[in-house]
């Protein structure tokens, strides 16, 4: 009688443990909304939190300048008529309602926002910026574009073509094929020869968005948080995506170290916390 006492209580331990960690998501890593906005895009980096909300308005989250893990406390608005945001280390590049790309000027610790716009005369062009200042493009072709000496135009050196997203950190240049195929481009990790050498299919996963923070790299398959883990200097693909967030309705996902940012299908913002020892 008292092997079967202790065996009931067991099961509706562990029955609660995997009741909390369903609340939590696979990993019992909990999603924290930031209120305020309904976001379309986002992008973090050195420069903070900016977002692009459902009306197509750029926001800054205040007090998140030079951080990498503050949540904020509260969206400053910045300028209307964008549809896009990408931010580095104290800069923003963006792009307006009319295909223009233009970067923010005057960007500071005690001046985050900046202070005005300055247009770099390309048109529909994706720019994505690695915490050293690389800098690659993705035109409309679906071509990938680099230039050592700068934002690259339409008609730069190209290095790939067939993607829809690509993505830059410390980890390396990554992409996703028009097919969601991830690809990473050699010699990029640790931004060592940013312009890399040739591009490999990383496998067991086909992914809608990704984001190549410093040490690891996030991605969104079927709404669902993956992390590539295993990565390395020597090993940069890693060896296996792990899940860490159960959601089913993620669709954008950007990090800086260990600190996750993420809209969900309503739009709302999220954030989570991932730790590189997990």
């Amino acid at each position: 009688m008292l092997l079967l006492k202790v065996t009931v209580m067991t099961m509706i331990t562990v029955m609660m443990m995997i009741t909390v960690m369903a609340m939590k998501g696979t990993t019992g890593r909990q999603m924290k909304e930031v209120p305020g906005l309904k976001a379309r895009f986002l992008s973090v980096g050195l420069a903070g939190v900016w977002a692009v909300d459902t009306d197509f308005k750029v926001y800054y989250r205040n007090n998140t300048h030079g951080t990498t893990g503050r949540r904020g406390t509260d969206w400053v608005f910045v300028s209307a008529g964008f549809r896009y945001v990408e931010v580095g280390t104290d800069v923003v590049y963006a792009m307006n309602t009319s295909g223009h790309v233009l970067t923010r000027e005057g960007i500071n610790s005690t001046n985050p926002t900046g202070t005005h716009w300055v247009p770099i005369n390309v048109r529909q062009i994706f720019y994505t910026v690695s915490p050293a200042g690389q800098i690659w493009g993705l035109v409309p072709s679906t071509s990938v574009i680099y230039d050592p000496n700068g934002p690259p135009n339409p008609s730069g050196p190209v290095i790939g073509t067939g993607y829809f997203f690509i993505t830059a950190g410390m980890s390396g240049l990554w992409a996703v094929s028009m097919t969601k195929e991830v690809r990473y481009r050699h010699n990029t990790y640790g931004q060592f020869d940013a312009g890399g050498s040739s591009w490999t299919v990383v496998p067991e996963k086909n992914m809608s968005f990704l984001s190549a923070a410093y040490a690891n790299v996030f991605g969104i398959a079927d709404g669902q948080l993956y992390v590539r883990k295993g990565m390395s200097l020597a090993n940069p693909t890693g060896n296996r995506w792990i899940l860490i967030r159960s959601d089913t309705d993620l669709r954008v996902v950007d990090a800086v170290h260990d600190f996750v940012w993420a809209i969900k299908g309503d739009y709302s913002v999220w954030i989570t916390y991932f730790s590189r020892r997990c």
